[in-house]
């Protein structure tokens, strides 16, 4: 049995709050372990793989957007972290 994308949807919802919460601070690495904890549930669900190769392809698709427009703005707006203090 697979699981449906209703089901995906709302998982990837559910997923979508705390991903946010923690990618809106400067901590990239914990963003990608949710993902990619989220993407390992409905692995082990039993996600269709033609659904995987979806998402791989849109979360692809994504990074190389954040990467070339959103770290562009972030590097404008100058860094606000402790360590750069001198």
């Amino acid at each position: 049995m697979y699981v449906t994308a209703p089901a995906t949807l709302v998982s990837g919802a559910v997923t979508a709050g705390p991903l946010l919460l923690v990618a809106v601070q400067p901590d990239l690495g914990t963003a990608m372990s949710i993902l990619f904890l989220w993407l390992g549930g409905l692995a082990l669900a039993g996600m269709n793989r033609r659904t995987l190769v979806i998402i791989l392809i849109a979360a692809v698709v994504l990074s190389f957007f954040s990467w070339q427009f959103l770290l562009r703005i972030i590097r404008r707006r100058g860094s606000n972290d402790y360590r750069s203090a001198p």
